[in-house]
Parts: C-alpha cells; sequence; structure tokens
C-alpha cells in the first residue's frame, strides 16, 4: 500500500527517519513505533511508543483504557541501516510496561531487544 500523501504524515517518530505512517489495519509488520488516542468518551489522551504492536494494546495514562495503535510507522531504510543509527543515549522515555498489553501477555519484545544490543556490531 502506498503511504498517505506528505500533507496528511504526521511528523516522523524521530528527526531523520526514513518511512511513513500508515493505519495499523494496513501494517504488514508486527511491531514498530506508533501514534495512540484515547478511546474514552471523556479523554482526549495522546500518545506515541516505540513499542507499539500491531496485535496489542497500551493503556491511557489519563484514564487506563486500553487502545491499539492509531499509526504505526513503516521504515524505509533497511535492518542493518536501522542498527547503524542505533544510539542507546537517543532513549529518552522508558517503555511504560505497566500499560503495555503484550508485556502482561509476555509478547513484548522490549527486555530481548536489550539483551541482545549488547551483541550488536
Amino acid at each position: 500500500m502506498p503511504p498517505p500523501a506528505a500533507d496528511e504524515q504526521p511528523n516522523p517518530p524521530f528527526p531523520g527517519a526514513d518511512g511513513y505512517w500508515v493505519e495499523r489495519a494496513h501494517f504488514a509488520g508486527l511491531k514498530s513505533f506508533g501514534t495512540y488516542k484515547c478511546v474514552g468518551k471523556k479523554c482526549s489522551g495522546r500518545w506515541s511508543s516505540a513499542h507499539a504492536t500491531k496485535d496489542y494494546e497500551q493503556g491511557c495514562r489519563r484514564c487506563e483504557r486500553l487502545a491499539f495503535p492509531h499509526l504505526m510507522w513503516v521504515n524505509n531504510a533497511s535492518g542493518a541501516e536501522r542498527r547503524e543509527r542505533k544510539n542507546p543515549d537517543d532513549e529518552k522515555a522508558v517503555h511504560d510496561r505497566a500499560r503495555c498489553q503484550a508485556c502482561a501477555a509476555g509478547a513484548c519484545t522490549v527486555d530481548l531487544e536489550n539483551a541482545f544490543a549488547v551483541f550488536e556490531v
């Protein structure tokens, strides 16, 4: 599926990111950056996560309601290019495991990524 028009795209998840946003239903992968909109009637919570998964919800920090990602990031860069740009010092927020349904199900890959990061060359 082609990316939406540039004027319909939110900002990339980080400066210089090479890719585009798609609705969750059109995301072919399992995990990526994601943007969320709370589904609570009286809540207007919005957040993003570097650990969004297509099949699991995250909880809103304002009202705790669960929501699936609204948009997910499709990388244009290859896996090797992404690893070269990865810098642990750039991570500004810690993964909110308490509100991550994938963590509760034992399916979150955050701990695996951290364990294998030591072995990346």
